[in-house]
């Protein structure tokens, strides 16, 4: 998560849960994928680190509207959270 979602999760508790889980999984897919070709699977430095430019395409909308319109933060974070739960 980039600083901005991490304050946002740690304020109001909204995260995309479905997001986090993609990752997990993916992780877990190149871990085994690792193992199979004779490794001993991901360090624990590639588990720990995700790519920090990586945003979810859901969140950068998210953002770009709630700087281009006129609404209050917390209307904004309301409708980040509707986007989230539709995941």
């Amino acid at each position: 998560m980039t600083l901005m979602e991490e304050k946002i999760f740690r304020e109001t508790g909204i995260h995309n849960q479905a997001e986090i889980k993609r990752k997990a999984k993916t992780l877990a897919n190149r871990d085994e994928q690792s193992k199979s070709k004779g490794g001993d699977g991901l360090t624990v430095l590639q588990k720990s680190i995700q790519r920090l430019t990586q945003r979810t395409v859901k969140f950068i909308r998210w953002l770009k509207s709630h700087l281009d319109s006129t609404l209050s933060w917390a209307h904004a974070l309301a409708r980040l959270d509707k986007i989230y739960a539709r995941s």
